[in-house]
């Protein structure tokens, strides 16, 4: 499988924009564990939908790595159904293991969307916004929009913890001085 999502993967190099799917990324996450890359593309736009653990960031800034030219990610969180996460690993110990220097010297736009509270405001998701925003030298905007978790019923809940994020998000450097983050 792996080999597979390598070659459709490098079958679509040349491709402006690029959307894929949870399952690629879940593979993706496995690649980028063992080792293996993606070719470098001339990708402007990466719309990502990956499921809303962890597990997948390795998959996602493996992919990100690969894409210089990149302009605008869309990282879409997903429900994630039971007992299917193909990524048995820990991210946080990747994050550690890996010195992950990208040079995203076109990247204005990041959009993250989807994920619950919970997933956001814990590691390594906030270690992989901050890589981003360090790492954009022209990034104009971010924006991480959040949901609520399933069983959260305190508005009040939901607006400390967004706080939480908000002021957390804000302290990371930025690559690029003009770079705006909203959190909602």
């Amino acid at each position: 499988m792996l080999n597979y999502i390598k070659q459709v993967l490098e079958s679509l190099l040349s491709v402006n924009e690029l959307e894929l799917g949870p399952w690629c990324i879940e593979v993706l996450s496995m690649l980028e564990m063992k080792g293996g890359q993606v070719q470098p593309s001339t990708r402007r736009c990466l719309i990502l939908n990956a499921w809303g653990h962890t597990g997948i960031l390795p998959g996602i800034l493996g992919v990100v790595k690969s894409s210089p030219n990149l302009e605008t990610l869309v990282i879409k969180g997903k429900c994630i159904p039971p007992q299917v996460s193909l990524a048995r690993y820990r991210a946080t110990t990747y994050l550690r293991k890996h010195k992950l220097d990208l040079i995203l010297s076109h990247l204005k736009t990041i959009k993250i969307t989807g994920f619950t509270i919970s997933i956001l405001s814990g590691e390594p998701m906030l270690t992989m916004i901050q890589i981003l925003v360090k790492s954009a030298k022209v990034l104009k905007k971010m924006v991480i929009t959040a949901e609520e978790s399933v069983g959260t019923s305190s508005t009040s809940t939901t607006s400390t913890d967004l706080t939480i994020i908000t002021k957390t998000v804000i302290t990371f450097p930025r690559a690029s001085p003009e770079a705006v983050i909203e959190v909602g």
